[in-house]
């Protein structure tokens, strides 16, 4: 019984997200609509869905690290009730919402498998163009391979630098390739599930939901 709910419960997750389009068109998302104060925590989350992720289980990895992180979210939710996501991957999105564990498994759940290559500077541009003003703003990107479009991340970075706080994550991949990102990036490395687990831990207990005085 409990292996044919879960069965269903991803069924009826599989085409969460809307898609997104990086051919330079220009989305208005209004965002800060809904995001209700300047001490809000918004927190825009890429996770490479190129095809190379269906190598090693590390599509499945991710995913459960996302989860674990549930609880990460959960202690700070409690107290404050002022974060919000959104969940991109290098062909969807979700829109943003105030975060609730049900929304964020959900999300999780329904994110298309892995395929295609690494557009990573044309997302990471979409995203920088519709991100919100309202808030404190996060930006966590986790790839496994270098970036094969034609829109440079670094480029990318460098002209929308301290729109958001950036933190790059190069998964079961050397991070020395992307070292010309560190000057606008937060950059780890996490060579299996474990390391990346630490990771999403460190960088959000320690950059992104830190308790402070005026997050009251």
């Amino acid at each position: 019984m409990k292996k044919l709910f879960a069965i269903l419960f991803l069924l009826c997750c599989v085409g969460c997200g809307d898609n997104i389009s990086t051919d330079g068109a220009k989305e208005v998302l209004d965002y800060d609509s809904v995001i209700e104060s300047e001490n809000s925590i918004v927190v825009s989350i890429l996770v490479d869905s190129s095809g190379s992720m269906n190598e090693k289980n590390k599509w499945q990895s991710v995913k459960e690290v996302l989860v674990k992180l549930s609880d990460v979210l959960d202690g700070y939710q409690s107290k404050h009730n002022n974060v919000y996501v959104i969940l991109y991957t290098f062909r969807t999105k979700t829109e943003i919402f105030l975060y609730d564990r049900e929304r964020f498994l959900r999300e999780i759940g329904g994110l298309p498998n892995p395929n295609g290559n690494t557009p990573l500077g044309e997302v990471t541009e979409y995203i920088c163009d519709n991100m919100p003003q309202k808030g404190k703003k996060h930006l966590f990107i986790l790839t496994d391979g270098e970036e094969n479009g034609n829109v440079p991340i670094e480029r990318v970075l460098q002209s929308n630098e301290g729109k958001a706080s950036v933190y790059f994550v190069a998964f079961d991949f050397n991070k020395k390739n992307y070292e010309r990102l560190g000057k606008h990036a937060k950059m780890f490395q996490a060579d299996n599930k474990d390391e990346l687990d630490a990771v999403v831990f460190e960088v959000f207990t320690k950059n992104i939901l830190v308790e402070k005085e005026d997050d009251e």
